[in-house]
This record gives C-alpha cells, sequence and structure tokens, in this order.
C-alpha cells in the first residue's frame, strides 16, 4: 500500500513538471528560436533577418526575461515605436514577429499562455503598389538595348530584367536562381519563394531568346562551374543591390520620372496581367501569393486605371 501511494505521488509530481513552464536565459531562447525559423519554419534567409531584428530592438527595450512578458509590455513597445514615426506597415511588421514569436514560446512551453492572443493587429492603410505602364516598360528595355556597354553585362542585364518584368520573380528568386530551374524544352521555371515554397512560372519568347544569347556570350567570357545563374563580373551570383543599382541607372537613360526598384517590375507583371483580363486565381499562383488577399490588390489598380480613363473620355465629350 506504501508503495503504491509513493507511486501514485511520482506520477502526480511528474504530470505537474510536464506542464511546469521552462525558463532559461534571453540569449537562449532567442538562439533557439532562430533555429527553429532556419529548421522547422524553413523560412528564407531575409525574413529570418526581419524576425532576428524585431525581436532583438524589442528584447532590448523591454528588457525582461520571455517568460514574465505580458500584454501591457508589448502595447507599451508597439506605442513606443510608433512615436519613432514609423509607417503603419512597418508596425504591423513587428506586430507579425511577436505573433509569431510569441507562438514559439507558447510551443517550447516557455510560456502558458499567448500575449498577443490580447492584443489587435494595427490598421494599416492599403497603398496601391507602384508600378511602370506599358510604353514606360518599352522604354526602359530600349535603353537596356541602346546603353554603351560590353555585351556581357548588357545580355545579362536584358535577360535579368526580362525574368523579373515576364515572369513576375521577387529579386530575391532572381538572385537564387540556378540552371535546374529552368526547364528550357518546356518553357518554365522552377521557383522557391518564401518558406522554400516552389511555384512553376512560364516563360515566353523574349525570356527564352534573351537566356539563350546571356548563356552564350557567358560561357565564351566565364569559364566558371557555378550553379547560378546570374553573375557579376567578378564570377559571384549578383546580389539584390548589384540588380537595383543597374536598374536604376537604366531607368535614368529611359528618363522614367519614378521612384524605380526592382520590386516595381513585379506590380507592374501583376497590373498588366489584370489589365489584360487575366484570371485572379491564376495571378496569384504565378506570384506564389499564399492568399488570394494579397493578389486582389492589383484588381483597385486596374479599377483606378479604368476610371482615370473614364473620366478624361466622359469629360471631354463634346454635348
Amino acid at each position: 500500500m506504501k508503495e503504491q501511494n509513493l507511486y501514485s505521488k511520482s506520477s502526480l509530481i511528474k504530470s505537474i513538471n510536464m506542464g511546469k513552464q521552462k525558463i532559461k536565459d534571453n540569449s537562449t531562447i532567442f538562439s533557439e528560436y532562430i533555429d527553429y525559423l532556419f529548421g522547422e519554419k524553413n523560412f528564407s534567409i531575409n525574413t529570418i533577418k526581419s524576425y532576428k531584428h524585431d525581436i532583438f530592438k524589442f528584447s532590448s527595450e523591454i528588457n525582461k526575461n520571455f517568460s514574465e512578458i505580458d500584454e501591457e509590455d508589448i502595447i507599451f513597445f508597439l506605442f513606443s515605436i510608433q512615436k519613432e514615426d514609423m509607417t503603419n506597415s512597418t508596425v504591423a511588421r513587428y506586430y507579425s514577429s511577436l505573433s509569431n514569436f510569441f507562438e514559439f514560446l507558447l510551443l517550447k512551453n516557455y510560456k502558458r499562455s499567448n500575449p498577443m492572443s490580447l492584443i489587435d493587429y494595427p490598421k494599416i492603410s492599403k497603398n496601391l503598389p507602384d508600378y511602370l505602364t506599358v510604353e514606360e516598360i518599352k522604354s526602359l528595355f530600349k535603353a537596356m538595348e541602346e546603353a554603351d556597354l560590353d555585351e556581357f553585362t548588357k545580355k545579362r542585364d536584358l535577360a535579368i530584367f526580362e525574368i523579373l518584368y515576364s515572369c513576375g520573380l521577387r529579386v530575391s528568386e532572381c538572385c537564387e536562381l540556378k540552371f535546374n530551374q529552368i526547364n528550357f524544352e518546356e518553357k518554365f521555371l522552377i521557383v522557391y519563394g518564401k518558406g522554400r515554397k516552389e511555384r512553376l512560372v512560364p516563360f515566353g519568347k523574349n525570356a527564352d531568346k534573351k537566356l539563350e544569347e546571356y548563356f552564350e556570350i557567358r560561357r565564351k567570357n566565364y569559364d566558371i562551374k557555378t550553379a547560378f545563374v546570374f553573375i557579376s563580373r567578378l564570377k559571384k551570383p549578383i546580389s539584390r543591390v548589384g540588380i537595383w543599382k543597374r536598374l536604376k541607372y537604366y531607368s535614368k537613360l529611359a528618363n522614367i520620372q519614378k521612384d524605380i526598384y526592382p520590386h516595381i517590375l513585379r506590380h507592374s507583371f501583376a497590373t498588366h496581367l489584370i489589365m489584360n483580363g487575366a484570371d485572379l486565381r491564376f495571378v496569384q499562383e504565378l506570384l506564389g501569393h499564399a492568399s488570394i488577399v494579397t493578389t486582389e490588390i492589383y484588381t483597385q489598380i486596374d479599377y483606378t486605371h479604368l476610371k482615370k480613363m473614364y473620366d478624361s473620355f466622359i469629360f471631354n465629350l463634346d454635348i
């Protein structure tokens, strides 16, 4: 009987300990979190850098053990970054970073409850994304064709920006593109997006031609073995900053009076598809959006465009 009571007591203690909140120092938990993002969530390096920055800033300002943080601490932090004149979208990004982090703490038993569940998502205004008109796209590619550059740089840049525009790739997806992701026979790319999510993106005759011309001159000029498609003159994979600088250079040559950046080509790709009657689900698949809500913003651009056309027509009628 005594032995049975001891066994029952032992089981009770064990069950209590299983539900007990673990306590570790912040640096250990933070390190585990980064490993979790890499290993279990399979996030991209850029996403992980963003989360790392946001959580580090939060930890520095609150200066408490993660296990002791409550909703008041989080509200205080979100209000403090709003006072730093951060945009609503930046505040929303911090909110998302914190939500992800506290879900991790709950999952790993570092907290018994998630304080983020009591805090509303910040309201952000939906600014319509910038895009280039078809005429501006034509001017941009004409400037590339006519630029006084060596053949390797010209052919490479034409291929890069054709892929970014006509396939709607993110600049990071373009930088990380490898030869085994291109199917020339069936004319499609295998693209790895956010969270290494795979999608198939077709490419047309222009992209096919520009890629072939680039590969031909690359073989002649650079006898190197690398899996990456787009390389710099230093024989290294081209960087996002490198692509941004090239685009800025060509936009000046084309005299485009807009703040231009690589992602604007992806916006232009989606907008032009919608304007030409493409199905929204089809555009969602090409862009690799997890939710169609993200893609729907391009229909607002299309409506704005049609409204401007209507207004310019109807108010100039001589009636």
